[in-house]
């Protein structure tokens, strides 16, 4: 029965967070098409702004201007979420190539980094006044975060479920065929608590890279009115 309620939890969950982004990456693509100028302005975007604009995305210069603690808390727990999602993907798939088997020491490594991250970056928000505009959604988001890579750990080192039917259980529920759910308490509240906070992860990735794009070219711009002037 739990098998049953845990298998559909996941597909509605995963229905949703698909559809959000999907909602998003429709909106933005199809306000871009309505602007007439926007091709333009890709088109005659010099390199040397989306080269900046990479280096923002991937090193977060922006936060490192404004504070060197946020950005070491901020950098370092996205890193090591995209290693601990790579090392999750064997679960989802029944073969894979040869690098991801060598990405998984890679992701056990970041998987701890994950966890000291998140709590750093969770003191710190408690610590510094001036976080205080930090919405109560983010502190709910980070929480969560935290309480997943914490259980993800305690399995790793003591509550170690059978992986063989983790995976079964992860391919039967992309396979819309219900298999036998671990049975693992652990594995159970790391399961549960990430299909409750999937469908509220932040959506905004699709525009994350234009808006910043736009931001540089602004800012090139006027480098190039102030040089002239």
């Amino acid at each position: 029965m739990t098998s049953k309620i845990v298998f559909c939890a996941a597909l509605i969950s995963y229905l949703v967070f698909v559809s959000r982004f999907a909602w998003q990456g429709i909106t933005y693509l199809r306000a871009a098409g309505q602007s007439a100028a926007y091709p333009r302005f890709l088109s005659t975007t010099p390199t040397s702004v989306y080269i900046a604009t990479l280096l923002d995305i991937l090193l977060f210069r922006r936060v490192f201007s404004v504070d060197k603690l946020l950005w070491m808390g901020s950098w370092t727990f996205h890193v090591s979420f995209f290693f601990v999602i790579l090392r999750h993907v064997r679960y989802f798939f029944s073969s894979l190539p040869d690098c991801f088997t060598i990405l998984q020491p890679i992701g056990v490594f970041f998987g701890y980094l994950l966890s000291v991250s998140l709590l750093f970056l969770i003191m710190l928000r408690v610590s510094q006044k001036k976080d205080r505009y930090v919405s109560s959604y983010n502190y709910v988001i980070t929480g969560m975060l935290f309480l997943i890579s914490v259980t993800g750990v305690m399995m790793r080192n003591f509550f170690r479920p059978d992986l063989v039917v983790v995976k079964q259980f992860c391919l039967g529920v992309f396979g819309l065929s219900p298999a036998v759910l671990p049975e693992s308490p652990a594995f159970l509240m790391h399961s549960v608590m990430f299909l409750v906070l999937l469908p509220y992860l932040p959506a905004h990735f699709f525009a994350a890279p234009f808006v910043n794009l736009e931001a540089n070219s602004r800012k090139e711009e006027l480098r190039g009115i102030m040089h002239e002037a």
